[in-house]
């Protein structure tokens, strides 16, 4: 026996028991769900079914969006997990053991309460316990609506029992009886069979149709109730060959297949596993499509046979109409006639977007607008358009595909018009499709802008018709070095032709430009803007000014410039733009005087800079004024003045010597071009001073005291008044020279014994005289000769003499003169007056000796050389000598008495011996004496006499000395 299993397709269109097929009863509602569940022909699908009102195009479009979404992650999951009626978590378990959560909820977004699904995958098999996700935890965060009401979730089991969740997510079923052919296992089973969301729209601007919206989502849960034990089911046995079970994993648009209508294919791929025959078999597999929306059409099928794997097979089948509803098949069977095994699964062909297009007419207000039709069936196109206040409003419904738009005239100019395009088949909308067109409100002429020194003025511009010209001015300030801008706020738009009120801060610079536009007067729109080329007003810096005496400019008197320098700081230009400086000299006194004026143009740099004028006379008053402009375009002035008197400078003072020797000319140079007096002074290092008598000359003579001049410094100074202001030039010294002092001529040396035997007289010629009103004064100094060589001077003997007035003898007494000795001496003279002395002259004496005297007579003075026993000096005699010079017991020496400068030249003595005999030494000789028979002697020592001498003569012999007995003990 052969058991074929029921198709969808037959199930849907068996009228047994009802009086139409399900098709013909839906009357062409959109089919949106058709699940199929089970291997064993069992339907375990569910239908759902969603009417879409026809609403506002944005929000019917988003709540469909987000109720298709929602329905098929219900359907998907593994698990739901109802958390009050706000969150629901839709739970799904992925191939690798872990859980995709996703959780439905409200968000907030600018204050305002929006749908959003938060989604993440965490590790485990999905549980009831699996924590939901927190609004906005996840970085996989959707907004599905926005502007709406707080969602609301509501469930219910496979019994139709409504099921309520607490906040932690506890499941409570609705108290009831469970309806006739209710089983008690759906009736009382706590797993949501049924999630319904239902949103609604705040957005008043909706029709009252779209504001509320239901989307329904059924699980995929099932129970299966055993079997009675009375109850026995035994199929037939067969040997037909059964294909595996069939499941369809896709159905979407086919990019192959079918029409293009709209730039898409009227057409689907059908995707399936499974089917497969045992032993190799090939599978004969029928693919069909039978819509049912908007009008039930036959079906259309593709039928192939193929040895299948399980693996995902596609299959394109054409004819399928952009917007139509209805059902997917796929038969398979391993022989004809065997069993069927069938999937099914509901599909509706969305809707493209037109693409639509906008032209503009020949009248400004006029727009004509085409569009592509979407479909092959029975297509209907909502037109909308927003412009100025009109808001995405309705503006035509039509089957046609193409319209024209009559707007008021102005009242489009400057404006976008945005059209909208929705088509609609059967109760499925494509997406919005928009086109826009600009009536463009072209930018008027940029105006000429004229900067002022508290604003600026602009001219006129012209703007077409069913418009208005309006300007609206801005400005930036710059200070010093800097560039950096700073535009001021646009001014607000007028017709106004002049901004004021705006000051340019000093070292700065404004710049101002105008924006031009053209105002609709109907439309309300403004035209582009058209902005002037920038004109510019400077302000210079603060000038400071002080005026000095020129140093370059001007006619010099005595090295003073008649000029003036204005020094000036400030007056800089933005940025180092350049200055002008404007310098003028008015003279206040004397009177007669000219006004001077000068300008400079040149970059300041902060530091003191300087301006020169001349003809400014010395010793002339007035006021300098200076006005700095900055020359880098139009400017306000800044001026300064400065009270002068240009200084008197003071004469350069020139004395020369006049003749005669006590007269000096005093000269000085010219201080002004004006008026000018002088008075000389003098004074003189003795602490004399004098005055002479005012003078307007350039020259004076000062006469001195006669002689009073040489050699003493004069100072002359000149002091000059001009129109009352006096400086004075000097002191200037001059120094009369002396002249040379008369020399001494031949020098004499007479002696004249005295107290020193070598005193004497020194004597001299003068060759000359001194100068009238001076002194004569000499000296002398003494020094010894070497060698009795003139002009070798030997060491000092006898020193210098104080000055002498007058004089050509001075003695020559000094008291360490020596006998016997060269001396040179040297005369000096000088000329003197009361505070100078000329230059000293002098003359070198030949060499003189001065003569010896006799010296005194010598006195015995001899001293024992060796000491015998006793208590008193003995001179003791040897009686054994080996050698008489060794013997010597008694040294003989005399006293001598030769000057200071000498020394003892020759000296001598006689002993006399206790027989008789004599025997002569010189002084100092070691005598000694032999006794005969060891007895005591008596010797003499007499006749003793010496000689001085100095290395250049001797003195006469000394007088002879006395006897002296000397007792000789043996």
């Amino acid at each position: 026996m052969r058991i074929k299993r029921r198709s969808i397709r037959a199930v849907l269109f068996d009228r047994r028991g009802i009086a139409s097929s399900i098709p013909e009863a839906l009357g062409g509602v959109s089919l949106k769900v058709i699940t199929v569940a089970g291997s064993a022909t069992v339907l375990a699908g569910v239908l759902a079914f969603a009417a879409v009102a026809n609403a506002s195009a944005d929000t019917s479009s988003g709540f469909q969006t987000a109720g298709i979404a929602f329905e098929k992650a219900v359907h998907d999951s593994t698990l739901v997990v109802g958390i009050n009626t706000n969150r629901v978590g839709l739970l799904t378990d992925t191939s690798d053991g872990q859980c995709t959560v996703q959780t439905w909820q409200n968000g907030t977004r600018d204050g305002k309460t929006t749908l959003q699904v938060d989604t993440a995958t965490v590790a485990g098999v999905c549980t009831p316990s699996t924590s939901l996700l927190a609004a906005g935890s996840t970085p996989l965060t959707r907004e599905m609506s926005y502007n709406i009401d707080t969602p609301v979730f509501t469930y219910a089991n496979l019994g139709g029992r409504e099921i309520t969740y607490d906040g932690s997510g506890a499941p409570t079923l609705t108290t009831g009886t469970a309806p006739a052919g209710v089983k008690d296992g759906d009736w009382n089973d706590v797993r949501p069979y049924k999630v319904v969301m239902t949103l609604h729209a705040l957005d008043t601007s909706n029709a009252a149709s779209t504001q509320n919206y239901v989307s329904t989502g059924y699980t995929n849960v099932v129970n299966v109730t055993p079997a009675a034990d009375a109850l026995r089911y035994v199929p037939a046995p067969s040997t037909d060959p059964i294909p595996g079970p069939v499941t369809i994993s896709g159905v979407q648009r086919s990019t192959t297949t079918g029409s293009v209508v709209g730039g898409v294919r009227e057409g689907i791929s059908v995707t399936f596993s499974g089917a497969v025959c045992p032993g190799g078999i090939p599978t004969k597999v029928n693919v069909s499509y039978t819509q049912q929306g908007p009008f039930a059409a036959p079906a259309v099928n593709t039928v192939m046979s193929s040895v299948l794997t399980g693996a995902a097979t596609t299959v394109d089948l054409g004819q399928v109409p952009n917007g139509s509803t209805g059902a997917v098949e796929v038969d398979a069977t391993c022989i004809d006639g065997g069993v069927v095994g069938s999937a099914n699964t509901g599909f509706t062909q969305s809707v493209p977007a037109t693409v639509l297009s906008v032209t503009q007419d020949a009248a400004q207000e006029k727009h004509d607008l085409s569009w592509v039709a979407v479909s092959s069936l029975p297509t209907s196109f909502e037109l909308r358009w927003s412009v100025g206040s009109i808001n995405n409003q309705l503006l035509t419904t039509t089957s046609q595909l193409s319209y024209q738009s009559v707007n008021t005239p102005g009242a489009n100019l400057g404006l976008t018009t945005t059209y909208t395009i929705v088509a609609t088949v059967d109760s499925n909308q494509s997406p919005v499709a928009t086109a826009a067109i600009t009536n463009p409100l072209p930018a008027p002429a940029a105006t000429t802008v004229t900067a002022t020194a508290t604003g600026a003025t602009w001219t006129p511009v012209t703007c077409p018709a069913y418009s208005t010209a309006q300007y609206a001015a801005r400005y930036y300030q710059q200070t010093g070095t800097s560039t950096a801008v700073s535009w001021s706020s646009l001014s607000a738009w007028s017709t106004n032709l002049s901004l004021t009120g705006v000051t340019t801060p000093a070292y700065g610079r404004t710049v101002t430009e105008v924006h031009t536009r053209c105002a609709a007067t109907v439309s309300g729109a403004n035209s582009p803007e058209a902005i002037s080329s920038t004109d510019v007003f400077y302000a210079p810096e603060a000038i400071t000014l002080s005026a000095a005496r020129s140093a370059t400019t001007g006619t010099a008197y005595s090295g003073a410039r008649e000029g003036i320098t204005g020094l000036h700081t400030g007056a800089r230009c933005w940025n180092g733009s350049p200055t002008r400086i404007d310098m003028s000299w008015q003279p206040a006194s004397p009177s007669g005087q000219a006004t001077v004026n000068g300008s400079l143009t040149y970059v300041p740099t902060g530091s003191p800079e300087s301006s020169d004028l001349a003809g400014v006379a010395n010793g002339s008053s007035g006021s300098l004024v200076a006005t700095a402009t900055c020359t880098a375009g139009k400017s306000s002035s800044t001026t300064s003045t400065a009270a002068y008197t240009q200084p008197v400078p003071a004469p350069v003072v020139t004395v020369t010597q006049g003749s005669p020797a006590n007269q000096h000319v005093v000269s000085w140079t010219a201080v002004s071009s004006l008026p000018s007096s002088f008075v000389v002074s003098w004074s003189d290092t003795q602490g004399h001073s004098g005055s002479l008598a005012p003078t307007t000359a350039l020259t004076q003579t000062a006469n001195q005291s006669v002689g009073q001049t040489y050699g003493i410094q004069f100072s002359y100074s000149v002091a000059a008044t001009v129109n009352g202001t006096t400086s004075t030039g000097g002191p200037t010294s001059i120094t009369t020279p002396w002249p040379a002092a008369p020399k001494p001529g031949v020098i004499n040396y007479i002696h004249t014994g005295g107290a020193n035997y070598a005193w004497a007289n020194i004597t001299w010629v003068n060759t000359g005289s001194c100068p009238a009103g001076t002194t004569l004064y000499s000296q002398y100094t003494t020094n010894m000769a070497g060698t009795g060589v003139a002009g070798q001077i030997g060491p000092f003997a006898g020193g210098t003499t104080p000055w002498y007035a007058n004089v050509t003898s001075i003695p020559w007494q000094p008291s360490n003169a020596l006998q016997g000795w060269w001396y040179q001496w040297l005369i000096s003279n000088k000329c003197s007056n009361s505070g100078s002395n000329s230059a000293v002259v002098s003359t070198q004496s030949t060499t003189g000796l001065t003569p010896m005297a006799t010296p005194a007579t010598p006195v015995y003075d001899a001293y024992n050389i060796y000491a015998g026993p006793g208590s008193h000096p003995i001179y003791w005699t040897h009686t054994t000598c080996n050698a008489p010079s060794g013997c010597a017991s008694l040294a003989v020496n005399y006293v001598t008495y030769c000057p200071a400068g000498s020394s003892v030249n020759f000296s001598q003595w006689t002993s006399q011996d206790w027989g008789g005999g004599h025997y002569y030494h010189s002084f100092g000789f070691g005598d000694y004496w032999a006794t005969p028979g060891g007895s005591q002697q008596t010797v003499y020592y007499f006749n003793a006499y010496y000689q001085c001498a100095t290395p250049y003569t001797t003195s006469p012999l000394s007088p002879y000395s006395g006897t002296t007995a000397v007792t000789v003990f043996p």
